[in-house]
């Protein structure tokens, strides 16, 4: 990343010298650039030893997780591994959100900070109030700037945003990239525009802004990307597409492609956990962040999932002492990966493939991840938007925004590669709708299910 330090001492250029955030944040950034072709053991070994702290400070101020510990056979002091980690049960996001307050510890070790707290949106149903010191922050903004300088965003750029959120009317603007980026380099301007606005207001707004980078959910993309292929318009100085809160299929990344003439980079984080993985900057796929969190991937009997299986994501986070989380359960599901060939020590996630809510019900009981390598439907039929809803064991209601009403042959061909695509061929009705509702925080689903929970 060619973008130059940003100093705080008149006439100092280059090389630059920060203020106090900002040499924090580099020199984090200085070990993330060593640990990051550290081997996996490596790795694990710190992690473990980042852990000790954690479990001492959970011991002595949080009465939950001491005796969770204890039950676990886990004491303050002890050396950590991984078999002695897997003691301690899983933490269930709907337990957690139960016993929510026990998870705030009122009492921070010196250094930390003050302490900011918030609640999820509850994407997954379950809302989950949250906090975290100004430490942890630090480290969040830390693993945002790691993403870029792998994949040589230049911060002199102008960035436009388009997400759910109140924005005053025509757009904002703001002269930087905000906390993180105004401590360590210098950068352009940000604008950000309400994701309310119709659809051809915010290409509008994307061709008067001209921006560098966007930054929008994956399933927004989707709907710009569509709207550009229609009216064969190009953002010009468009240099890469920057998305976070949805999955980001195969389909999309070709599609932005396409329209665009740019690649797509992903990020994988929660509210309450930080930066959990980032793409690779010479793949598609994705490197666990493990100097933030340790990531398991288990199987329904807490197992770890080999390469290739799709498991349950559980997480571990390392410096957000006013709220440790413990092996916690997001309600994502991912696959692992083989190590990546850039060489790399991090685990690889081949794909994160969704929320626990997102699995078809099979009329055999068992499950299935709607939409699993969906080819590019577009390319098959006018949709602009699709969601899949489960309304009963054996039928599939597929709610469409489309631009006309499908033929009979396209009608066919989706049904086709629908009951492929799910295994099972459910009974489908095709329904017209005007707009497909977001859920809770702005996010979209491609999949539904109307029966009751398990």
């Amino acid at each position: 990343m060619s973008t130059p330090v940003r100093s705080v001492i008149p006439g100092l250029r280059w090389p630059g010298l920060p203020g106090q955030d900002g040499a924090r944040l580099l020199a984090v950034l200085h070990q993330l650039e060593r640990t990051q072709w550290w081997s996996s053991e490596l790795l694990a070994a710190h992690q473990f030893r980042q852990l000790e702290p954690i479990v001492a400070h959970c011991s002595e101020h949080m009465p939950f997780w001491r005796d969770r510990l204890r039950a676990a056979g886990i004491r303050p002091g002890q050396k950590l591994s991984a078999d002695i980690w897997r003691r301690l049960p899983v933490l269930a996001r709907r337990e957690a959100r139960d016993i929510n307050t026990q998870l705030l510890c009122s009492a921070i070790p010196p250094g930390h900070g003050k302490v900011g707290e918030a609640a999820t949106t509850g994407s997954t149903g379950m809302p989950l109030e949250y906090a975290r010191t100004e430490l942890a922050m630090l480290y969040w903004r830390a693993f945002n700037l790691r993403s870029a300088l792998w994949h040589q965003v230049d911060a002199r750029g102008k960035i436009a945003l388009i997400r759910y959120g109140q924005t005053a009317p025509g757009g904002e603007r703001a002269p930087d990239w905000g906390a993180g980026w105004i401590d360590t380099f210098h950068n352009g301007p940000l604008v950000r525009l309400d994701a309310t606005y119709a659809l051809a207001e915010q290409a509008d707004w994307l061709l008067t802004e001209n921006p560098d980078y966007l930054l929008v959910r994956p399933s927004s993309a989707v709907l710009l990307a569509d709207h550009f292929r229609q009216t064969g318009q190009r953002i010009p100085n468009l240099r890469a597409i920057q998305t976070i809160g949805e999955v980001v299929s195969p389909a999309l990344r070709q599609m932005c492609r396409d329209v665009f003439g740019v690649g797509v980079i992903d990020v994988y984080s929660a509210e309450e956990t930080g930066f959990l993985a980032l793409q690779c900057p010479r793949h598609d796929h994705y490197h666990v962040v493990s100097e933030n969190v340790l990531l398991e991937v288990l199987d329904d009997e807490d197992r770890p999932t080999a390469p290739g299986e799709v498991g349950r994501v559980v997480v571990s986070t390392m410096h957000n002492f006013a709220m440790p989380l413990l092996r916690y359960e997001l309600g994502d599901h991912a696959e692992l990966g083989p190590p990546c060939p850039c060489g790399r020590g991090m685990p690889v996630l081949n794909h994160i493939v969704g929320r626990s809510r997102d699995r078809i019900t099979m009329p055999d009981g068992t499950y299935r991840f709607a939409y699993y390598g969906s080819p590019h439907i577009h390319e098959i039929a006018p949709i602009v938007q699709h969601q899949m809803v489960q309304v009963a064991l054996t039928r599939m209601e597929y709610h469409l925004v489309v631009r006309r009403p499908l033929t009979a042959e396209e009608r066919a061909t989706m049904t086709g590669w629908l009951h492929d695509a799910m295994g099972y061929p459910f009974e489908l009705s095709f329904v017209y709708v005007d707009e497909i509702p977001r859920g809770p925080g702005g996010k979209y689903q491609d999949f539904r299910s109307e029966l009751e929970p398990p």
